[in-house]
This record gives C-alpha cells, structure tokens and sequence, in this order.
C-alpha cells in the first residue's frame, strides 16, 4: 500500500511498489490521502502540523526499506542522489509510545511521536511497517521515496560484498541535495510521461 498526501488539486503521483509502479490521480477537490484511504491521516496531518514547509507525504511499505528499520543498521546515504538521507535515516520506534498496537499509526498520539522522529529530516522509518517520506512538494516526496529504496538497494549489496563503506559526508550531502533541488522534476516528468503511456494503450 501506498498512500500519499498533497497540497495541490491536479497532480499525479507515481510510485514504485515491489518492480512495478504504481500510479495515483489526484483530482477535484480531494487530496491523496482521501483518494487512497483514510487509515494513514493521523501521520500525515501531525508531519505536515509540526512541518509546516511540508507539502506533501509519501508512506510506502517497501520491502528493501524494512530491514533497515528492525536491524541495528542505519541507513546512510550511498550516492548523491540519496543525499536528502544524510546523515542517517531515524527509526520510529512505535513500542516506545504505544506499547504493543497493531503497528498502524492511528491516532494522533503515535502521529504526533511519528513526526517527532522525522524531526527535520526528509524520511523516518516505521520498525516492522515501512517508511514515511516528507517533501516541500508532490514530486520531490515521489523522487524521494524512490530514491530511499534504491539507497536500501545499494546499501544491502554493499554489506553484502564486505568490509568498510565509505557513506556521503554530510557536507557532500548538503552540496548534493541543492542540485537535487533543481534537477528532480525532470525525473518526476519522464515518470509521468511514461505512466500516462502506459493509461492509454
């Protein structure tokens, strides 16, 4: 499940899900959120009351993102397009605050703990749940919940082939995020591009 959250009225949100994509319409006046389903608004509205620069709220279960949340191995920025990650990637742990749930954040308490731990980043983990991914705008959250699975990705075969890794240094990951600033939308648009190929066959 995906569910994702935005500020604009037309906007189409493509999001992987295991090999394959994911497309999402967002339309007249309804936001994402109540497009897909109304089970994850307790996350997305204490991130977007504590965040205000927060405009838009990706939550995705991917499979290469978990591990990095129920192991004792933080997820550190691989490469330069990752570097919103740096310089490792929260866990929330619900246990903390709920004791033992269903693991869902569903009601405003967790929600309010959830959004203290993304603090000022851009991506908190959920331990045994998935992740969730904050962004100034609809397709900079996409690019970012993309791009934090393929970090996982990239991360595990690193640990997998052995010995030290060399992570983005905080500032490399500070010079590296403002081009991914600038940059991202052409991504988001050849994303788009291809989805809406993909609606009209």
């Amino acid at each position: 499940m995906v569910m994702a959250s935005a500020t604009q009225q037309s906007s189409l949100a493509v999001i992987p899900s295991s090999n394959d994509f994911g497309t999402v319409q967002v339309g007249s006046s309804k936001t994402a959120t109540e497009t897909l389903t109304n089970s994850g608004s307790g996350k997305v509205t204490r991130i977007r009351k504590a965040r205000p620069d927060v405009k838009a709220v990706i939550h995705s279960h991917s499979p290469a993102v978990i591990p990095f949340g129920t192991t004792q191995v933080p997820m550190q920025p691989m490469f330069h397009i990752s570097a919103f990650l740096s310089p490792q990637v929260p866990v929330f742990e619900i246990r903390k605050v709920g004791g033992m749930t269903d693991m869902l954040v569903s009601n405003a308490q967790l929600g309010k703990a959830l959004a203290e731990a993304l603090g000022r980043g851009a991506v908190v983990l959920m331990r045994g749940h998935g992740m969730a991914v904050a962004g100034p705008s609809l397709p900079l959250a996409v690019f970012r919940a993309i791009y934090t699975e393929v970090n996982a990705r990239l991360q595990t075969q690193a640990i997998e082939i052995g010995g030290p890794i060399t992570f983005l240094a905080p500032e490399e990951s500070e010079k590296a995020d403002k081009v991914i600033d600038q940059v991202h939308l052409r991504a988001w648009d050849l994303w788009k591009r291809e989805e809406m190929a993909k609606s009209a066959k």
